[in-house]
């Protein structure tokens, strides 16, 4: 997995391995993800709405599981996911729906949708990597 910062967006590269099957070698796969930059500061509030209280009027209403807003441009979206950590896994994904052409699923026209498991957000830091992101963009670092 690696974040890059290219012509104001955020770009996330994913690699992973897959197995050979009926006597193939293996081999790998990739996925890309692009995201304008301000679009980190935005998921990371957007998922925040999703632990206030219901009443709260910035919280993500009841029965909804996802929340998208156009940024810079861009439709961009959270969605809340039972199985996106993996089997029994719940989770969310970053999407953005304005990335049709470029889906990170080989059948069909679906938007690109990083998916992220709670524990690999809220455990293993990789929320505090998009905090990160997003203040280092409002610090001009990029």
């Amino acid at each position: 997995m690696a974040f890059f910062y290219y012509e104001q967006h955020l770009i996330i590269v994913n690699k992973i391995w897959l197995e050979g099957r009926n006597d193939k070698p293996g081999k790998f796969a990739t996925s890309q993800y692009e995201y304008p930059i301000a679009g980190a500061r935005w998921f990371v509030k957007t998922v925040e709405r999703f632990f206030l209280h219901p009443d709260d009027p910035k919280a993500i209403p009841r029965g909804d599981f996802n929340a998208r807003e156009e940024i810079e441009g861009e439709t961009l979206g959270v969605t809340r996911g039972v199985a996106y950590g993996g089997q029994h896994t719940p989770g969310y994904s970053f999407d953005n729906l304005n990335r049709i052409e470029h889906s990170t699923l080989m059948n069909g026209p679906f938007c690109q949708m990083f998916k992220m498991g709670d524990p690999w957000l809220f455990e293993d830091g990789l929320f505090d990597l998009f905090k990160d992101i997003a203040a280092r963009h409002e610090r001009g670092e990029f």
